[in-house]
């Protein structure tokens, strides 16, 4: 009887050829003799493996969505900004406060992404590798620019770029962390200007 088992072997999965999953276990019984034990697993692996993928789009989703928040988000804050600077005497105190409270708003949705993307970081891997096309990574990269282009009075320029296999995601991340640092970091007397 099983009752009388003094060893358990941990389970080994074997995918079968038929497609199904089924867990194999060693039991010793007394006296020597062996018991094998297969259970059918089939079900749990799949929800397994659905579960893995959809933690990978999810995970993929967040650094995405993270980094792309950035600018667009960045662009209502400087907007928020030139508004109040540009109207100050125009608006009541009550507009002031509002304006204030927006870009506040702002800041601490900033603190937010940037915190969901150190997470997403983490176990973030990239994306299967397909054609895309750098001309247009580019122009979405400095249309979430335009901001702070405008208030560096950068100018920017390239020669035709081709269509790589490349994460898309990525690209666009790398061409927008070159921009961004070649218009922050500039000699404070020369308006950028990014090649």
């Amino acid at each position: 009887t099983i009752g009388d088992s003094s060893y358990v072997a941990p389970g080994l999965e074997r995918h079968l050829r038929d497609g199904r999953w089924v867990l194999v276990r060693e039991r010793t019984l007394s006296g020597g003799r062996k018991l094998q034990l297969h259970a059918d697993i089939t079900l749990l692996k799949r929800r397994e493996l659905d579960l893995r993928r959809s933690n990978t789009d999810l995970e993929q989703f967040a650094y995405v969505a993270s980094h792309d928040l950035q600018e667009p988000l960045r662009m209502v804050t400087g907007y928020l900004q030139l508004l109040e600077r540009r109207y100050r005497d125009k608006l009541d105190d009550s507009a002031r406060e509002f304006i204030a409270i927006a870009v506040d708003g702002a800041k601490r949705m900033q603190q937010l992404i940037l915190d969901l993307l150190t997470f997403s970081r983490i176990s973030t891997r990239g994306r299967p590798y397909a054609p895309t096309d750098m001309e247009q990574a580019l122009a979405d990269v400095l249309s979430s620019l335009e901001i702070i282009i405008q208030e560096h009075a950068a100018t920017i320029s390239h020669q035709p770029l081709p269509t790589v296999r490349a994460d898309p995601a990525q690209m666009r991340m790398l061409l927008q962390n070159l921009v961004v640092n070649a218009v922050r970091f500039h000699r404070p007397d020369e308006r950028p200007q990014v090649n």
